[in-house]
């Protein structure tokens, strides 16, 4: 079990990555892949493979407010429709196989 400040670590260090860079699964989404949130503990390091399906694709052109300078915002939205999830390193590996093997 993690300590209580392990855990802030690891919520503080997930802030460095940009916005729109998280993978979020709700209830419905754990069930429709084989999932179970106590299967994972915070601060767990994984790899994922998965196979998804791209729903959109935006690219909007913009002039930056007092410039003359034209920038994009531009979006693609995937739909994850398989998903594999593996321990990011041997350690964790084993403690999957032992949550498996009960």
């Amino acid at each position: 079990m993690m300590e209580a400040k392990e855990q802030v670590e690891a919520i503080e260090e997930g802030l460095a990555y940009p916005w729109g860079t998280k993978i979020e699964l709700n209830n419905e989404a754990m069930d429709l892949l084989g999932l179970d949130a106590d299967d994972f503990l915070i601060g767990d390091r994984l790899k994922i493979e998965a196979k998804v399906k791209v729903c959109e694709v935006s690219k909007r052109a913009f002039q930056e407010y007092g410039t003359e300078k034209e920038k994009y915002n531009q979006n693609v939205e995937m739909q994850i429709t398989h998903i594999e999830i593996m321990p990011a390193d041997s350690k964790s590996m084993r403690d999957l196989m032992r949550m498996i093997k009960g």
